[in-house]
């Protein structure tokens, strides 16, 4: 009886063991992926506008969490205008800091000519989850996204 009771620790030591390296396991994993995407989203140098100048190229794919991040800091970036045509919409949404020819407060973004605060909009619900491709075109310094398929 005693060596039963020592197998059955030793066998609920090691479920716990493989229970606790899964959860670890993926919760790395999740952490990564986050860790990927904040890394993503905060290199201004890959920020759409000046992908062009930086890698060569008119349009390359890019997560929504890109697009949000240029519509965040659209103040910053050589845009007036970006157009963003997320998954089952028909019609773009536009966003600018143009009105009547003057930039609008920093604070501030023109959704479809509607003044909104940039640090409450919810942006995430215009922006589908998926893969977009940009272009960009510096005569009227319009950035377009379209939502080209999930991730």
């Amino acid at each position: 009886m005693d060596n039963l009771g020592k197998a059955l620790h030793i066998g609920v030591g090691v479920l716990l063991f493989i229970i606790a390296l899964t959860s670890s396991v993926i919760t790395y994993g999740k952490l990564m992926d986050y860790i990927d995407v904040g890394l993503r989203v905060s290199d201004d140098g890959r920020r759409a506008e000046v992908s062009s100048n930086t890698y060569g190229l008119q349009e390359r794919q890019i997560t929504h969490s890109e697009v949000i991040m240029t519509l965040v800091q659209i103040h910053s970036t050589n845009a007036t205008t970006i157009s963003v045509k997320s998954r089952n919409v028909s019609i773009p949404k536009v966003y600018s800091i143009i009105k009547d020819g003057d930039t609008i407060p920093a604070h501030q973004i023109l959704v479809n000519n509607s003044p909104e605060s940039i640090n409450e909009y919810e942006f995430h619900n215009d922006v589908a989850k998926g893969v977009y491709t940009y272009s960009y075109s510096e005569g009227n310094k319009t950035i377009t996204f379209e939502w080209e398929s999930e991730i």
